[in-house]
């Protein structure tokens, strides 16, 4: 692995001379962002929408994806975060985090999970587990238990199906 520049570390790109050159009246592209150097050799720059934290030794540690991070109250909340500190709870099988609509905070963060066969654990009981592990702002505050979790073919969460369990909740 190399070493990159902090500068580098909020939202990782990718450098490359075949991406695409998209006109400076259309700086977004959906799904990727292609950004141009200002430099001479015009080099464009892929932003995959990937989020990642500088550490001290120069590594990156990918936090999680920009579509699925919750903006609650101001803050960014990484659903991968939420998940490994409710899913290391023994009663959890599953747990899919995402947001939901909120009046005072603009989105509240929602756990849906699956719990295992003849286990038995309430909300409370998984919100303060995971309270050990994450700061207060983050913690859910709900969880819709379901059998399963749904998941595509490749085990990717469906959070587009997750968003409407915990609105219909």
């Amino acid at each position: 692995t190399a070493r990159v520049r902090q500068a580098f570390t909020r939202v990782p790109f990718t450098r490359t001379v075949q991406a695409p050159h998209w006109p400076w009246s259309q700086p977004f592209f959906v799904p990727v962002r292609w950004m141009r150097s200002r430099s001479v050799s015009m080099i464009s720059r892929a932003v995959p929408g990937d989020r990642a934290r500088h550490r001290a030794d120069g590594s990156i540690e990918l936090l999680g994806r920009d579509s699925v991070t919750i903006n609650s109250g101001g803050e960014k909340i990484f659903v991968e975060e939420v998940e490994t500190a409710i899913a290391s709870h023994p009663a959890v099988v599953d747990v899919v985090v995402t947001g939901r609509p909120s009046e005072r905070w603009g989105q509240e963060v929602v756990a849906v999970v699956a719990l295992a066969e003849a286990a038995h654990a309430d909300a409370d009981e998984l919100v303060a587990h995971a309270a050990k592990s994450l700061a207060r702002y983050k913690l859910p505050k709900a969880v819709v238990f379901r059998p399963v979790v749904e998941r595509s073919p490749s085990g990717k969460a469906d959070y587009r199906w997750a968003r409407e369990q915990a609105e219909n909740a």
